[in-house]
């Protein structure tokens, strides 16, 4: 019997480790590193940030071109303030770089016409990280592969409720912008148009 492929669409978490960690203990498997088999010598924490770093996801995406993947959180809002405070220039070590930074490269690169990424939870962590977005979504390469996201379960711990922040977001991006963040780019996401 052949087995038919399916399209699923992969979300995944993409910011540093925080309040969403991985709940076992590593394994083996896990601590070696897949390219060359080498051990990781990095603690727990050290381990899990290698796992939702971008550059983890440069292998998958070139063994599998078709697959459809989202790196959640656009980097987080940490690496959006490092992004706003530290400016990163092509001489820094890429090790250096903020999750940010290497996302918009990844998109920008055009190398990986699959991958997405979305603003969930990182635009309720503060009011500034919306015209961030405005001016990194000019870019249409960006504005192509952004998604919009809330989090909503989470978010209800932030300062500003999910429709709140919802409606701020609209206004600062203006609604055609919204829109395509909103419905057009997921719906291309996840295959349906």
């Amino acid at each position: 019997m052949k087995v038919r492929r399916k399209s699923v669409p992969v979300l995944t978490h993409c910011s540093r480790p925080a309040s969403v960690q991985y709940r076992g203990a590593p394994t083996v498997e896990m601590r070696r590193n897949p390219s060359g088999g080498d051990p990781f010598p990095d603690s727990r924490f050290d381990l899990l940030t290698r796992f939702t770093d971008p550059d983890a996801y440069v292998p998958i995406l070139e063994k599998h071109p078709e697959l459809r993947i989202c790196l959640a959180h656009f980097g987080g809002a940490g690496d959006w303030d490092s992004f706003l405070k530290h400016p990163w220039n092509s001489d820094t070590d890429g090790s250096r770089q903020s999750w940010l930074t290497k996302i918009l490269n990844l998109i920008r690169s055009g190398r990986y016409p699959n991958l997405w990424t979305d603003i969930a939870f990182t635009l309720f962590a503060d009011d500034e990280y919306t015209y961030l977005l405005k001016a990194l979504l000019s870019d249409d390469r960006i504005q192509a592969r952004t998604l919009f996201g809330s989090d909503f379960y989470v978010v209800s711990s932030a300062m500003l409720e999910e429709r709140r922040r919802a409606v701020h977001v609209r206004a600062v991006l203006g609604e055609e912008v919204f829109w395509r963040i909103a419905e057009t780019n997921p719906a291309a996401f996840l295959g349906e148009a």
